[in-house]
């Protein structure tokens, strides 16, 4: 006999939904369907994990300006260190200095600026310097924490590898307490709260999408291209479609979804 299918295996996909969303409504009020006409955001919509991005790249492309000075000022940056207090100053010592420096030029930069003596400025050149040197002074201590952290990116690992070092280094930089700290709000804080788990799981169980396998290993920049595809495609839960319904869509949003069962309305498979 035929094979039952819940509504939430279903799409149903229209050349556009302007014209027929009366209709589609009329019909699915009156059989009694669940259903809805919007797609779940998709995971790197998730402000955890643009966040989590801009880490990474600053990471990966050697502490470029922008990357570091919005890393740094970003609410997700909140660990436990000693040395946080000085977010505010390393922020503006990295705009003062206005040079993209490479991460072991800038911490050289910021040791030569805090150790530089007094004597050697010229009249001039003392206030402006005297602050300079004061920033680096105060900058020098984060900016080697987190020069620390992240050269532990460098090496080489397997997917399985890399979703727990991600899931650490997320840890130790406090972005989990960061989301955690919005659970109390609304629907879509709660899931950027879990975006950054399901992120990391997901890279654990992508070797097999991506063509690799549990011993392959990766470097830092192509482990950013799988999270790329994996941000792209994966959705994050929409708590207004708990109940499980039809789902129905335009033709354009409807090729980024995959579901068992799909009905063509009005449409051929090749439109």
């Amino acid at each position: 006999g035929a094979q039952a299918v819940a509504p939430s295996d279903i799409l149903v996909v229209l050349r556009n939904l302007s014209g027929e969303l009366a209709s589609i409504r009329e019909i699915f009020v009156r059989y009694g369907i669940p259903f809805s006409t919007s797609v779940a955001p998709r995971l790197g919509s998730a402000p955890s994990v643009r966040a989590f991005f801009t880490l990474l790249r600053l990471a990966d492309e050697d502490w470029p300006l922008r990357e570091l000075t919005s890393w740094i000022g970003n609410n997700y940056f909140s660990p436990a260190w000693r040395e946080a207090g000085s977010t505010a100053a390393a922020r503006e010592f990295v705009r003062r200095v206005a040079a993209p420096q490479g991460r072991e030029a800038l911490v050289e930069l910021a040791t030569r600026l805090a150790s530089s003596d007094e004597d050697e400025r010229k009249p001039s050149e003392s206030s402006r310097r005297a602050t300079i040197a004061e920033l680096a002074g105060q900058a020098l201590p984060l900016l080697k924490r987190l020069s620390s952290v992240l050269e532990s990116l460098s090496a080489e690992r397997t997917l399985d590898e890399w979703s727990d070092q991600f899931r650490r280094l997320a840890i130790e930089l406090g972005m989990f307490g960061q989301t955690m700290a919005t659970d109390e709000g609304s629907g879509g804080e709660r899931a950027d709260s879990r975006a950054l788990f399901q992120l990391f799981d997901a890279l654990a169980e992508s070797g097999d999408r991506f063509g690799g396998s549990g011993r392959t290993s990766y470097s830092l920049t192509a482990v950013r291209r799988l999270l790329t595809e994996i941000a792209a495609w994966q959705s994050l839960p929409d708590r207004s479609q708990a109940f499980g319904g039809v789902t129905v869509l335009p033709a354009i949003a409807a090729r980024a979804v995959t579901t068992p069962v799909v009905f063509l309305a009005r449409l051929t498979e090749s439109a």
